[in-house]
């Protein structure tokens, strides 16, 4: 697995409050100003999600918070460890946690 295999769903954008919840724990691990969201997600829905196609309308320039592979590389560098032995479990963490949302009800 070289990458993270996104269905583009936008289940992740509709339940951000869930990334919320758990957000005080991973600024820790990765740093106050990595895990900053400069968005609104008042309703849990991040404002930046298009409800027509379910893609970001900023996903070149998304917060770190919502890069699974710019996440990957501050955690390997913060807990020192190797890049390429932690994509791997990492991306099937996420996965799961996708396909958790996936089967939520809206």
């Amino acid at each position: 697995m070289d990458s993270f295999d996104c269905s583009k769903c936008g289940k992740c954008c509709i339940h951000i409050h869930l990334l919320f919840e758990r957000l005080p724990q991973l600024a820790k691990l990765i740093g106050e100003d990595n895990a900053a969201f400069p968005y609104s997600h008042s309703n849990g829905i991040c404002e930046k999600l298009n409800l027509d196609n379910n893609l970001c309308s900023v996903y070149e320039n998304r917060p770190v918070i919502c890069n699974i592979d710019k996440l990957i590389e501050i955690i390997a560098e913060k807990t020192e460890q190797d890049l390429s032995l932690l994509r791997k479990p990492m991306y099937t963490t996420f996965k799961k946690i996708c396909v958790k949302l996936q089967q939520k009800e809206m």
